[in-house]
């Protein structure tokens, strides 16, 4: 790890985790003008803005007492592949380990400007924000403008990051559907990047291979799966009736922003919400989840798709059974995995009269009630595709 020293301004290798001296960190968005490492070495300081962020943080950290901090711009060799991948890796963990973390916000002047912040928005500061025990936020001129703790109700309602989280620093008991949820809406320069930045968060490491776009995030979630036995890494759902239906195909999600629905997605009791854990078997998921056993009413959203498609909103039921096995092909984040159940006999099944509730795209409700009969209607078994939507007819 390479640290800044603040009162030389010369850059220090600690090689030795056990030895590395007390550090403070920054955490900022990064702008095109930003001193870079071989910037730094070669004496090239280039912009007055990129070195003045790094005096200020100097300034700052040797006013608190701390003889060194690290600055990804200028700490991390970018032009070196394999130290770039080493930083990426360990980043969360530099985050966790450093003593302060100092938020710069270039673009607020005051508390009232903190929501606009364009911090909030980028992908990076996520783990910048969790990690570290305290986070400091500081405004363009370097005030301070308050703290993780102090700013708790704030930062979360902007983030939708569980106060509990931001308070007491432990996200251990949320699920992996949650934690996503949390990177929902976020961007980064580099596609490849809306998985690197989160890894930490699901405390996994995998290579960087930039080029590679959105099969980043896929293997993101296949190391994921292989970390943890939580079903919620596939409570996502997608609802853009623009994209392609083959793009939203198959049981891994493209982008972390299909779980932005995810943030209440709690973790199943095993002793009574399944019989066990999934399994990969071939190449294919191998789950078993309770299934609706009676449906008292489905309110579903027509999109303008083709064919037509619907979106499950809400299910009501009145219970739900509890072990029975299906595989699971995929599913959305608001809906409960339902389809055939086994039959013990060949008799006809009087089916439960259901309500349906059906919005078109301009938000009218269109209600539809079978009719009373005691003779069951005929009805077609449906299973959730992978953008949670119900294949079928409109109306």
């Amino acid at each position: 790890m390479r640290l800044l020293n603040t009162d030389s301004f010369e850059l220090e290798e600690f090689t030795d985790v056990q030895n590395r001296p007390p550090y403070a960190i920054l955490s900022h968005t990064w702008r095109d003008a930003e001193i870079t490492f071989g910037n730094y070495v070669g004496g090239q300081h280039g912009s007055e803005a990129g070195y003045d962020k790094i005096r200020g943080s100097c300034t700052l950290a040797a006013s608190e007492g701390f003889r060194y901090i690290w600055i990804d711009t200028c700490c991390v060799d970018q032009s070196s592949s394999a130290e770039l991948s080493e930083s990426i890796n360990s980043m969360f963990e530099f985050y966790h380990k450093a003593a302060v973390c100092y938020a710069y916000l270039s673009d607020v002047q005051s508390s009232e400007d903190l929501e606009k912040s364009r911090w909030f928005t980028r992908g990076w500061t996520l783990q910048e924000l969790i990690a570290p025990s305290e986070v400091v936020f500081l405004s363009a001129d370097w005030t301070e403008i308050g703290t993780k703790h102090s700013l708790c109700d704030v930062v979360s309602r902007i983030t939708r990051i569980d106060e509990r989280v931001l308070r007491d620093g432990d996200w251990s008991g949320y699920t992996v559907a949650q934690k996503m949820s949390w990177a929902a809406g976020r961007r980064t320069t580099r596609l490849e990047d809306e998985a690197y930045c989160i890894m930490g968060l699901f405390d996994v490491n995998m290579p960087l291979l930039y080029g590679e776009g959105r099969k980043a995030f896929i293997r993101l979630q296949q190391e994921i799966l292989k970390a943890t036995n939580d079903q919620s890494l596939f409570a996502w759902a997608c609802d853009n009736p623009d994209l392609p239906r083959l793009e939203t195909s198959g049981l891994m999600a493209k982008t972390p922003d299909v779980f932005k629905c995810a943030s209440h997605v709690r973790p199943l009791d095993p002793e009574t919400d399944h019989e066990s854990v999934f399994e990969v078997v071939n190449q294919l998921v191998r789950i078993t989840l309770p299934v609706v056993q009676e449906i008292k009413g489905l309110k579903l959203r027509l999109l303008t798709t083709t064919p037509p498609t619907h979106q499950i909103l809400e299910i009501q039921s009145d219970q739900v059974a509890s072990g029975d096995r299906l595989v699971k092909r995929g599913a959305s984040a608001d809906s409960q995995i339902w389809g055939e159940r086994p039959r013990t006999s060949s008799a006809p099944e009087k089916r439960p009269q259901i309500v349906i509730e059906v919005e078109d795209d301009d938000s009218r409700t269109l209600v539809h009630r079978p009719d009373a009969s005691d003779d069951p209607a005929p009805s077609t078994e449906m299973l959730p595709n992978p953008c949670g939507c119900l294949e079928g007819p409109p109306g």
